[in-house]
């Protein structure tokens, strides 16, 4: 879906979000597998962040970078796509923060919980993987 996405945009760069990034796993497989894509990772833990970037000066990916940040005071205006594997706690509050932030057409992909605060995902995913509990990827665009 980001790539059929980012094909259809005339636009020189775009940016994808990984809310809650933690060790950055998530971020440098998007980052190695969209290398046309500029990647942030943002995360609140100083010690997750060190990790992540330590992991990324030796993978040497280009195209991301690791801040560390409370997302929900982060400024999404920009952003293009947002992927989130959060707490059930946290889907209603960040559900609205989107709804604040995202420019029309921004993708956002959730694995796991959907999104509360009335968003409807436009696809469901069901996908194959050795981690429990986590088969479902609900992805939502902003209006």
């Amino acid at each position: 879906a980001l790539r059929k996405d980012m094909a259809d945009k005339a636009q020189k760069t775009y940016t994808i979000i990984d809310l809650g990034a933690g060790n950055g796993h998530f971020s440098r497989d998007i980052a190695k597998n969209i290398p046309e894509a500029h990647i942030i990772g943002l995360e609140i833990s100083k010690f997750s962040i060190f990790k992540a970037n330590l992991h990324n000066k030796f993978s040497k990916i280009k195209n991301l970078e690791y801040i560390q940040a409370d997302f929900f005071e982060y400024d999404l205006s920009k952003t293009d796509a947002v992927v989130l594997y959060l707490t059930l706690y946290e889907m209603g509050r960040i559900g609205e923060k989107l709804k604040t932030d995202l420019k029309p057409g921004a993708l956002i992909a959730c694995n796991r919980f959907a999104l509360k605060a009335g968003w409807q995902p436009e696809t469901i995913l069901e996908i194959e993987t050795s981690i429990p509990f986590q088969k479902t990827i609900n992805i939502y665009r902003q209006t």
